[in-house]
């Protein structure tokens, strides 16, 4: 239970309660929400807090600690927190002071914290609904078909995330696109990898060629990058001598294993015009 409002990062205020004092007293019970505390594994929350504005002193429950499958211990005059969820790893060690009070002192500073809420229950339920239209956000509850819903109101304001989602694509601009106009005039390539799961020849990566005008494509595996030069070669001979037909621009995405200057000078010497753009401009 916490007094103080600003230590909560998150609160919950539809939540209310009491609690009973050992003088019969009671304390209202204003809110419900979580904490977050600095520690040497990172930030941890702490979560069903009580606000109760009358409180002075922050109070841990030892029977909560115990329902999240922590242990405490009290003996030798100090508390000791273990974390059995990791082996019993010890959370702190609270010394017992001379009233015989275990104060447990959280690490507060410099954790900065941003909590979002919508107040509008209906804009939260449009949200929900996955940005559904208001009116048919409102059927549910006034043909009285679901019960314990809130009453959804119709909203004028326009919903950002419905406007960017509705929002119209630019056109591509003219002339941009060219499509190649016999084989091999323009051939795309590219190498995926490394893969988690090799193939049954232990090959990490594989490399594709696609032909722009006939949309075919040819796939091989590779074991390094490495062996994109020679895969190439083997490729080149392959489809010029079943198309009777050279090829006359590769086209490709910058990798380093095409930038080489043996892929380089391989493309100079046999007349392949190698491209790094989305277009192409046939010579």
């Amino acid at each position: 239970m916490k007094g103080n409002e600003k230590l909560f990062s998150a609160k919950d205020g539809s939540f209310k309660s009491k609690i009973q004092r050992g003088d019969d007293k009671s304390l209202e019970v204003a809110a419900k929400g979580a904490m977050e505390v600095q520690t040497k594994e990172g930030i941890k929350s702490i979560h069903d807090i009580y606000y109760t504005p009358q409180l002075k002193h922050n109070l841990l429950s030892v029977g909560q600690l115990c329902e999240k499958n922590y242990k405490v211990v009290f003996e030798n005059k100090t508390c000791t927190i273990y974390d059995k969820n990791k082996g019993n790893r010890v959370i702190t060690v609270v010394p017992m002071t001379r009233n015989r009070m275990f104060p447990l002192r959280f690490d507060e500073h410099n954790i900065n914290l941003a909590n979002m809420a919508y107040e509008d229950s209906s804009c939260l339920w449009h949200l929900r609904y996955g940005h559904l239209n208001f009116q048919s956000s409102k059927f549910p509850t006034s043909h009285a078909l679901v019960s314990g819903l809130p009453k959804v109101e119709e909203h004028k304001e326009v919903c950002e995330g419905c406007a960017k989602g509705k929002h119209a694509r630019e056109r591509f601009p003219k002339g941009s696109a060219w499509r190649a106009h016999h084989p091999l005039q323009l051939v795309h390539s590219d190498i995926c990898g490394p893969v988690q799961t090799k193939s049954l020849g232990k090959s990490s990566y594989f490399i594709t060629f696609i032909d722009d005008y006939s949309r075919n494509y040819w796939v091989y595996f590779l074991k390094a990058k490495s062996e994109a030069l020679d895969t190439f070669k083997k490729f080149k001979s392959l489809v010029e001598n079943e198309r009777g037909c050279k090829i006359k621009c590769l086209q490709t995405d910058r990798g380093g294993e095409f930038c080489s200057k043996s892929f380089q000078s391989y493309c100079d010497m046999n007349g392949v015009r190698r491209q790094h753009t989305t277009s192409y401009t046939p010579q």
